[in-house]
């Protein structure tokens, strides 16, 4: 499987956060609000899948938001939801 995050959070905070879980390694790609327009607009998605050439039906995006869940649904991916 590819594993990316696109996330509204903010990239420092996230990265920080993956190295002190062990994670960092595990990631192939990550991309915020910081690099492209944040969710619900999809275009972070899309730009993810579209990276990591993987279809967007293919794709299962695991969110904690609503918003996260609207992006998800515009860009034609599967989603799951995971309360945080």
């Amino acid at each position: 499987y590819k594993i990316a995050i696109a996330s509204n959070s903010f990239k420092e905070i996230i990265k920080q956060t993956l190295n002190y879980l062990g994670f960092e390694m595990q990631i192939e790609l990550l991309m915020t609000g910081e690099d492209m327009r944040p969710k619900p607009n999809p275009d972070i998605l899309l730009k993810i899948a579209e990276i990591l050439d993987v279809p967007t039906e293919e794709c299962l995006v695991l969110e904690d938001s609503r918003v996260g869940i609207e992006a998800a649904n515009r860009a034609n991916m599967k989603v799951g939801y995971i309360p945080d």
